[in-house]
């Protein structure tokens, strides 16, 4: 379980708001939000005040910094892989102190909305192009994967009617399902047997119909024999769209270093099924839009293993290039001594491939990965392709298409909707304009990126809303998942709905609140942005465009 995960749960069995929450502690509903999504990490601070507020015990924290510490990455010790760390290192300071400027050219803006007025937008003080990164070819194109068939999730029936045993104790219970039909889960410990002090135990997995209210159990799984580490070490969390599958994750260590992971899920159908790994953890690694899962075998050098479905696949270590994993960093990675990642692999049929070096991975995207894009580069020279990895005056690496799923990201993060395909067309001055397909010329969504990220000028964002009379946009505000949220605002304070959008906004959020006038927002330093809403007939005010922040 994550920090975030701890929060949300913890504000959800208290009954409270994120709004709630963050009066409570003296932060913004934005810093409760970022927290709960992972995004943001409380401060120490305000971690003590958590544990106050939402009755945690103290050391939870201290707990879940333990259980999501990185897996260990193996730093080589022959000569070659030095050599090839030392002079890659040169290569990439080269290219820094060469490419140490954004170079941007300006694109074609979009018109703002009509009936709109936003003070004139600041024009891009460069008319140069972005230069892409010279990445080093040090490390091999692809890696070799050993395949071999697995069974991914195996049906399980559950049929056998459980008898309590001797000594039986309860570890963990909760449930499994979704509204419909919901099963009792139960994992109880028995038959203990004393050795030297220590006592071993069988364990097993029962389960009971949701209607039965725990009546009778049946037998689904023995998830161990004389096991002593359940007495302090048991965990288990829930799992959502790995291998495309929602349900509980049952982590049982079986020695020191060794964690059994036990995936138990309920199909559409009804059916139990399962997979167990050894010390996995679940990651998106071939970026098709559901989790993986990646187990850590071996000992040392580490090898992995995949399990994607029908298929599993191992990675062993080579001479020349091992691998870590971190979810956090992007997946497959390898670094060096200090730390810095010098390159990323991720799964292309059958194989680990090469990657672009850049700061931004598909973590920094989760909601929006599965989205089908197609792509159009405008006012960048000939060389440059969505993949490419342009360098930015402030260093961080990105390419064209990362822009437009952190823009996507964005989308998702404002209105809470993701589109399963689309055009994008980007400039070089960091404008994005999606339409529903090539052919369009409409766009649903336009934004010009901050600088941070790749923009020349005045950041903005502008929408075309379903209920406004655009039939062909894939945007509608009556699938808002917080539309009841949002109405009850509307109502209450028609002044603060321009604050509860920017509430929900990441990347073109720029700083705490200070007050607002229906549409117009001014932050605490004193810069302001300007927006566009229009009313809906049904569904309240929609956010039509949102420019700034300017200064003064």
């Amino acid at each position: 379980m994550t920090h975030g995960e701890q929060i949300k749960k913890a504000r959800e069995r208290k009954h409270l708001t994120q709004e709630a929450l963050a009066e409570q502690l003296g932060v913004s509903r934005q810093a409760v939000s970022k927290w709960e999504a992972d995004k943001a990490r409380p401060a120490t601070s305000k971690l003590t005040a958590l544990s106050e507020v939402l009755e945690l015990p103290e050391d939870v924290w201290e707990t879940i910094e333990k259980e999501n510490a990185p897996m260990p990455v193996v730093t080589p010790s022959n000569q070659g892989w030095k050599l090839v760390t030392a002079a890659l290192a040169v290569l990439l300071a080269a290219s820094l102190s060469l490419n140490g400027a954004l170079l941007v050219r300006g694109g074609d803006a979009q018109e703002p909305p009509q009936g709109s007025t936003p003070p004139p937008v600041e024009e891009p003080s460069s008319t140069e192009l972005p230069t892409a990164v010279d990445l080093s070819t040090m490390f091999p194109e692809t890696l070799t994967l050993e395949t071999e068939p697995s069974s991914g999730f195996e049906a399980i029936t559950g049929e056998q009617v459980w008898e309590d045993l001797p000594d039986q104790q309860e570890v963990w219970s909760g449930t499994i399902g979704g509204s419909g039909t919901s099963f009792y889960l139960r994992v109880v410990k028995a038959n203990p047997v004393q050795e030297i002090g220590t006592t071993f135990w069988d364990v097993y997995l029962l389960c009971a119909p949701g209607d039965s209210r725990g009546a009778e159990w049946n037998l689904l799984l023995q998830l161990a024999r004389e096991n002593h580490y359940v007495n302090n070490s048991f965990q288990t969390e829930r799992f959502s769209n790995v291998l495309g599958l929602d349900g509980v994750k049952i982590s049982l260590p079986m020695g020191a270093s060794y964690v059994s992971d036990h995936y138990i899920a309920l199909t559409s159908d009804n059916t139990f099924c399962h997979i167990e790994a050894a010390n996995t953890t679940e990651f998106d690694v071939d970026e098709d839009g559901q989790a993986e899962l990646i187990s850590a075998s071996g000992g040392l050098p580490l090898g992995w293993t995949i399990y994607d479905g029908a298929l599993a696949y191992t990675l062993n270590c080579m001479d020349d290039v091992i691998l870590g994993f971190n979810a956090d960093k992007g997946g497959f990675f390898a670094d060096d001594s200090q730390g810095n990642i010098l390159v990323r692999y991720t799964l292309r049929d059958g194989q680990m491939v090469r990657q672009p070096l850049t700061d931004i991975t598909v973590a920094d995207y989760p909601d929006v990965i599965g989205t089908q894009l197609t792509i159009t580069l405008s006012g960048f020279s000939d060389s440059v392709h969505p993949d490419t990895v342009l360098l930015l005056k402030n260093g961080i690496r990105i390419t064209p298409r990362q822009q437009a799923y952190f823009a996507l990201q964005e989308l998702y993060s404002l209105t809470g909707l993701t589109v399963p395909e689309c055009h994008c067309t980007i400039s070089s001055s960091g404008e994005l304009r999606f339409t529903p397909t090539p052919e369009d010329t409409l766009s649903f969504y336009a934004v010009t990126l901050p600088e941070k990220y790749g923009g020349a000028g005045t950041p903005r964002l502008e929408l075309a809303w379903q209920e406004l009379g655009n039939g062909w946009s894939p945007l509608k505000l009556s699938e808002h998942p917080e539309l009841k949220d949002l109405q009850l605002c509307a109502r209450l304070n028609g002044n603060r709905v321009l604050g509860w959008y920017y509430d929900r906004l990441h990347l073109f959020h720029s700083g705490e609140t200070a007050h607002i006038n229906h549409q117009d927002l001014w932050l605490t330093d004193g810069r302001r942005y300007t927006a566009q809403l229009r009313d809906t007939v049904y569904y309240g005010p929609a956010l039509v465009s949102l420019y700034g922040p300017y200064s003064g």
